[in-house]
């Protein structure tokens, strides 16, 4: 019953909508001409001043730029260095493998290394505490 009064009601708004031919026209902004209007007291040295100061506000974010393309061993590349490391050795902590670490990146990096080889089952993890060394062995 509630959905017939609703069908009805839509009936009702169609139907005065079709009459209307108001709602029918969509709304057209006039275009106008762009121009460019400096006031009479700007002058060219204004303008160089202006555009020195949007370009020293910019600075930190070139400098941001700059600093982030830094090169980042990617999860494949430590996944190998660790199956290398455990080849030689049968066990390692998780505080040796992230010692060489330069940056935060570097470690969760190291990090998601270990865990796609826990994955894969190459390895082992054991930790005792919580908190605890994480110890890390050659799955065989």
């Amino acid at each position: 019953r509630l959905y017939r009064e609703f069908v009805a009601a839509a009936a009702k708004l169609e139907e005065r909508y079709l009459q209307t031919p108001l709602y029918r026209r969509p709304f057209v902004r006039p275009q106008r001409e762009m121009q460019f209007a400096p006031g009479k007291a700007l002058m060219p040295a204004a303008l160089a001043d202006a555009y020195r100061s949007v370009l020293k506000r910019l600075e930190p974010f070139f400098a941001l730029q700059q600093t982030s393309i830094e090169r980042v061993k990617s999860i494949e590349e430590r996944i190998e260095e660790l199956t290398g490391a455990l080849k030689a050795k049968a066990t390692m902590r998780f505080k040796d493998v992230i010692a060489s670490a330069g940056s935060k990146v570097e470690v969760v990096v190291s990090f998601l290394a270990l865990l796609e080889l826990l994955r894969r089952r190459s390895v082992r993890v054991k930790q005792d505490d919580h908190y605890g060394e994480i110890m890390i062995e050659r799955y065989e």
